[in-house]
This record gives C-alpha cells, structure tokens and sequence, in this order.
C-alpha cells in the first residue's frame, strides 16, 4: 500500500492505493473530499499528478514508544506480572502524550513528567494505586498529577479531626 498527500488551501486528503496500484481509499485529515475541486484523484497510481499529490509517510509519535517501554518496566517492577497491553491502552497512552506535552511545553519534558509518574505510582493513595490502568490513568490524570505535585489534599474538617485525635492520645 502507497499514500499520497494532497495539501491545497482548505484541507488536507490522503490517497491510498494498494499494491496493484489501484485506488483503495481517500480520507479526508482536513476539510472536506468536496473542497479540493479542481484536483484529480487518480484511479490508478501511476496516472498521479506528481506536481499536486506528494508521498506520504506516518510520522510516529516521539512520546508513545518511550512512554509505552517507562509504563511496561514500571507495572512488572511493581506487580511481578507483565502488562496486558490492549487497543485501548495505546488510545489512551497516547491521549496522555498530548496532554503531557500541551502542558510541558516538548516531548521531552513530557517525558520526564511520565517517567516522574512512574516511579512514583507507590506513593499515590490507595485508591490510585491499586488501579494501575492505562485507561484509568488517562480518565485521572489532573488527580494524579495534582496528587503527585502538591500531595494529597485533605480538607479542613478532617485535619481538624486528625489534630483532634492527636491531641486525645497526648491527655491519654
């Protein structure tokens, strides 16, 4: 299979064609298949105008492969069982890249923040803790970091119980 990329003023196409050269599939990365008028999709890979329609090759996500290796390494370290990777857990490990790199500013910081958080999943409260999932870690992740940044947020009520009973065990 060969793609081609068609970028003109209002979008984006992508013309897939199979190994006999046919055309398979046209999608749409921007805009819509009915903007680009004026531009011939060839139904033959050969008949392509070279000049408009350039190779496409997928760019890989820098975050995901070395974030997929810190996740994997961290879960056996800690659980002595080996992560049962699945479709969903790339969506969401990659859902967790853009995020880590909106708001560090570059991957690499991201990476660093993602690495940060695994090594520190132990410290986490309980109910995180015990739930070492990919997809669950991308549904908390602003807890997560919040928890991991500033520690875990009690309210007044409850320090206040808690210097209460410190204070019971003293006049004990």
């Amino acid at each position: 299979m060969t793609e081609y990329i068609l970028e003109h003023d209002k979008g984006v196409i992508i013309a897939t064609y199979s190994k006999g050269g046919k055309l398979k599939r046209l999608d749409a990365k921007k805009g819509f298949i009915c903007d680009a008028k004026g531009y011939v999709f060839a139904q033959e890979e050969k008949d392509i105008e070279r000049e408009f329609w350039k190779p496409y090759h997928k760019q890989k996500d820098p975050f995901f492969s070395t974030a997929q290796s810190y996740w994997l390494s961290s879960y056996k370290e800690r659980t002595e069982l080996s992560y049962r990777f699945k479709p969903q857990c790339g969506k969401a490990l990659k859902e967790i890249g853009k995020h880590l790199t909106e708001i560090s500013g570059n991957t690499e910081q991201a990476l660093q923040t993602w690495y940060h958080l695994c090594k520190k999943w132990n410290t986490l409260p309980d109910f995180y803790r015990n739930k070492p999932e990919l997809t669950f870690v991308n549904s908390q992740l602003n807890t997560i970091l919040n928890l991991l940044k500033n520690g875990k947020q009690t309210s007044e009520t409850a320090s206040c119980s808690a210097a209460d009973d410190l204070r019971r065990s003293f006049q004990s």
